[in-house]
């Protein structure tokens, strides 16, 4: 959030908020009345693999939604936000 607030690494940025919403579990496991995002391990060649459990579904939403909105305050970039309102509203309910 400090790169975003500063106005650096906007890219990055919303390659994580992309990241983000494609790895919500979408009430699909374990959890049917809650989001979640699996814990990741680094594989051996680099890529990122779900470990299969989770430790929170309630911090990261919260940190992820004031996220889109400082992206939105400094980008204005309001088509990433509008396109992927439906999965930014799944991560708090």
């Amino acid at each position: 959030m400090n790169e975003i607030e500063a106005g650096k690494n906007i890219p990055m940025v919303k390659q994580f908020i992309t990241w983000y919403l494609d790895s919500l579990n979408e009430r699909r496991q374990r959890r049917p009345d809650r989001d979640y995002i699996y814990d990741f391990r680094v594989t051996k060649d680099g890529g990122l693999e779900p470990t299969g459990d989770y430790d929170s579904v309630d911090g990261y939403a919260g940190a992820f939604l004031h996220l889109l909105k400082m992206y939105y305050e400094k980008t204005g970039d309001k088509t990433l936000l509008t396109a992927n309102w439906p999965r930014s509203k799944i991560s708090h309910t």
